[in-house]
């Protein structure tokens, strides 16, 4: 393989099969940059385009997802970087994300804190930014809350209560850190019993199990003043009837994707979210916090379809699948190797 081709997942036809294949490495154009690909996040919503044929018309398809990137070549200063929104609309395999390269638009891309892994990195920009335009853009795109960035807004909202569908999910766990950051109490979040020491620790007050049909009384029995706010990070039909009943159809409903009070889309090519999400970037806020847990599969772009297809039979919980694009089945085994021989010769000495 050259230095002008690399490896990429794709897909050849609507709901066809994933295959690697080697394909142009793309040129950056004017205020674009072209990065290598080091970590890539899988989202559900990979799976669905691949099962169902959803929103995708043209193939190949490389797909999109989140992603970190080391910068290799720019139109400016190279920087390692992490794109905050996903690609500029679906099917422009020049930014998507299965693949080793891929081209960003030089002002949406920030700088990585150093305490901040790759692998945590990737797991960070669609999910944080469905959570931050969703709670804090004004309506309606958000709930128009004042973002803990602004002087004098962390902890704004003490004992303003909220309530998060789905805590345990990227979304929720950002939702969750996000609201204790501007003091919303009580936090009452749903998820699977097994999350709830980990969802506390993110700031989370009561964790309800996501398996009892909720009712108003159910959660207004932890807050003395009324629900008034219910973020829905899982946008079922199931959580849409949720979040309508724990407010008894009254107050306001922030959710990814489907019906409701306010249809929160985690895009950077939406002009109304650039300011807010550039204000957060450009602040030392992003320095801190928990990143979601992560796996990283094995075997870089060849791992991605089995972990698709674990999405897929709801068989993860809690953590964020992460996929090494420059990472192969041989040189994977070789991490390993040099893992273990390290820890066998510490061992042995």
């Amino acid at each position: 393989m050259s230095s002008q081709t690399q490896k990429a997942l794709i897909l050849n036809k609507k709901q066809g099969d994933f295959v690697i294949s080697t394909v142009p490495v793309p040129k950056p154009g004017k205020d674009e940059v072209l990065v290598k690909i080091v970590s890539s996040a899988l989202n559900p919503v990979d799976w669905k385009i691949q099962k169902y044929g959803w929103w995708v018309e043209e193939y190949p398809s490389y797909l999109w997802n989140r992603h970190r990137w080391r910068s290799c070549r720019a139109r400016r200063e190279c920087l390692e970087i992490c794109r905050w929104g996903p690609s500029g609309s679906y099917g422009q395999n020049e930014q998507n994300g299965f693949q080793q390269f891929a081209i960003a638009d030089a002002h949406t891309t920030a700088k990585i804190p150093p305490n901040v892994s790759s692998d945590e990195a990737s797991t960070i920009p669609v999910a944080f930014t469905a959570a931050y335009v969703g709670l804090y853009n004004v309506k309606p795109h958000g709930m128009g809350f004042d973002t803990p960035v602004h002087t004098g807004a962390r902890g704004k909202y003490k004992d303003t209560p909220i309530v998060i569908l789905g805590g345990a999910s990227s979304l929720g766990q950002y939702a969750i850190q996000l609201a204790a950051l501007s003091g919303f109490s009580p936090i009452i979040t749903t998820a699977s019993l097994k999350h709830e020491e980990y969802l506390k620790s993110l700031g989370a007050t009561v964790v309800l199990d996501r398996h009892v049909p909720p009712s108003k009384e159910s959660f207004q029995q932890f807050s003395e003043k009324p629900i008034e706010t219910v973020l829905d990070a899982i946008s079922s039909a199931q959580t849409h009837e949720d979040s309508l009943r724990i407010i008894g159809y009254a107050g306001e409903r922030a959710e990814k994707q489907g019906t409701g009070a306010y249809h929160v889309l985690g895009l950077k090519t939406l002009p109304f979210h650039v300011q807010i999400l550039r204000e957060f970037w450009d602040s030392r806020n992003r320095t801190s916090g928990e990143w979601q847990h992560q796996e990283v599969l094995p075997n870089g772009l060849e791992g991605i379809p089995e972990g698709l297809e674990r999405l897929y039979e709801n068989k993860v919980s809690g953590v964020k699948l992460v996929a090494r694009p420059q990472e192969s089945g041989l040189n994977t085994f070789a991490s390993w190797l040099s893992v273990y021989v390290h820890k066998y010769l510490h061992d042995v000495t």
